[in-house]
């Protein structure tokens, strides 16, 4: 019994002092510059006998055992392990050694007891020396799209890329430029375009950085273009007369660029016995000479993109020096003519063109006054007829006046009382009568209105018009009965006949 409880207390202590044991100190995560030293560091609170501290890397690569490194990894001959704090010394950090790292306590049975957390080794580094590397440049014809591309090792952390041109112009904020990690895992950057001769002897240079890791670092290459176009338009410039040589002698030379660097040349044709001189680019002639036909130079400028010409006339059988530049394109070739000789009159052509801007001018101003005429005739037409309007308004209404807003009404009966020729008059006279419901029955009522406008007065003069004549031509004697549309009392109305009243 004794026994046994002895072993039961052996076990509880040794349970006891493993539930003890804890890291007073982890290894913590380190960012160094390749060819470092690191010192990774962890301590236990106690350490019983016969139980080690380890250092892992990795998942479970062991690299010590207590002071002794452990295994043939390449790295092992810069780890050391100093000091009762464990520590861990990588000397001269390479690429290779970002890695996590961690410490355990190992019990006399080999086995692990306790870890410690891990610790992450993060190594930067800078590309190969050769990097970056340029792709792009050599011959293009103008026009053409071309690109150029620079890539490098990404390095540690990224290195960054960029363009410039050697005429300072900034192509590294166009949206042409794309930068991207390459399928090859590098870190490239690349601008397409059309080139132009503007290009042409500029250097394109693309340069590699790490501002944040190595702020002196910088790399570099270069890529050029020939850019091949045709040549210019040729400049035909006068030479100087008198002391460079006899008055009377012309003088022209022909200059143009283009790359490749153009061939210039002048032809001549026309009148065989005109006597002219060609020296390189200058052509020489006697401005005195005449000619039976025209005579005329040709500046041709070619190279292998192709051919510009230029033409110019030296002579022509008229009285007058004058001088004329003409171009045309033909077959792909650019011609521009030069003219220079004899012409006629140029005052004659001058007073041609004044007769004919004077006759647009009159003709121009003619067109104004008819026009201007016509807008007046038709505004005095319109204002006299609505003048003749408004005299036959005015009038209308004053004829209406006593009668306005009133309407009579006129009921048709037997009687012998009124003449019927007395009774038309007075109806005529005093009333307007309505258009009656039934040409045949005066027994009813005809409303007409004698209105405030004097469409409706005309209207019931019409209506006058037919009714009374009708009324006149019956059998029977009749009479009207006259009031005012509005309620009035019948004992206020002024009696003229019997049966007959006006208000």
């Amino acid at each position: 019994m004794a026994f046994f409880q002895l072993l039961m207390c052996i076990w509880c202590l040794t349970a006891l002092s493993q539930a003890q044991l804890q890291f007073v100190e982890n290894p913590i995560d380190q960012t160094v510059v390749i060819g470092s030293a690191v010192n990774f560091s962890c301590e236990i609170n106690v350490l019983n006998n016969g139980n080690i501290i380890a250092w892992y890397f990795g998942d479970d690569n062991q690299i010590s055992s207590g002071a002794t490194i452990v295994g043939t990894e390449p790295r092992n001959s810069r780890v050391e392990v100093s000091g009762n704090r464990f520590t861990l010394i990588l000397n001269g950090a390479q690429i290779i050694d970002s890695r996590p790292y961690r410490c355990a306590v190992v019990g006399s049975t080999g086995s692990v007891l306790l870890q410690s957390q891990s610790a992450n080794l993060v190594v930067q580094f800078l590309p190969l020396g050769t990097d970056p590397v340029c792709s792009g440049g050599g011959s293009f014809m103008e026009g053409n799209l071309t690109s150029i591309g620079c890539d490098s090792a990404t390095g540690n952390p990224i290195v960054l890329l960029g363009w410039t041109r050697s005429d300072g112009e900034d192509i590294n904020h166009s949206r042409d430029v794309n930068f991207a990690i390459n399928a090859a895992g590098r870190t490239e950057i690349t601008y397409p375009f059309n080139i132009d001769r503007n290009d042409l002897n500029v250097t394109f240079t693309c340069t590699s950085t790490s501002p944040v890791a190595f702020p002196d670092y910088r790399a570099s290459c270069d890529i050029t273009f020939n850019v091949l176009y045709l040549p210019e338009e040729p400049i035909i410039q006068p030479g100087p007369p008198g002391p460079t040589g006899p008055p009377d002698q012309g003088e022209v030379t022909c200059d143009s660029r283009g790359n490749p660097s153009p061939e210039i040349r002048w032809s001549v044709q026309g009148d065989v016995n005109y006597t002219v001189s060609i020296q390189g680019t200058t052509l020489m002639w006697n401005t005195s000479q005449s000619c039976s036909i025209v005579v005329s130079a040709e500046c041709l400028v070619n190279n292998s993109v192709g051919v510009v010409i230029k033409s110019m006339v030296l002579c022509q059988p008229r009285e007058e020096e004058t001088m004329t530049i003409k171009s045309t394109t033909e077959m792909g070739i650019t011609r521009t003519s030069l003219t220079t000789g004899l012409t006629r009159d140029s005052g004659d052509e001058a007073s041609g063109g004044d007769r004919t801007i004077l006759v647009i001018i009159l003709t121009v101003l003619c067109g104004v006054l008819v026009i201007g005429l016509l807008l007046f005739v038709i505004f005095v037409v319109i204002y006299r007829k609505h003048r003749k309007e408004d005299k036959s308004r005015t009038s209308r209404e004053e004829a209406g006046e006593d009668n306005e807003g009133y309407t009579t009404r006129v009921t048709a009966s037997t009687t012998d009382t009124l003449p019927e020729t007395e009774r038309y008059e007075y109806m005529k006279s005093n009333v307007t009568l309505g258009e009656p419901d039934d040409e045949d029955d005066y027994e009813g009522v005809s409303d007409a209105v004698t209105g405030p406008t004097t469409q409706a007065g005309e209207e019931a003069q019409l209506k006058e018009d037919y009714a009374l004549p009708d009324i006149i031509q019956q059998k029977e004697t009749k009479f009207a009965s006259i009031v005012k549309q509005d309620d009035v009392d019948r004992a206020n109305l002024q009696e003229i006949e019997p049966n007959t009243y006006v208000g």
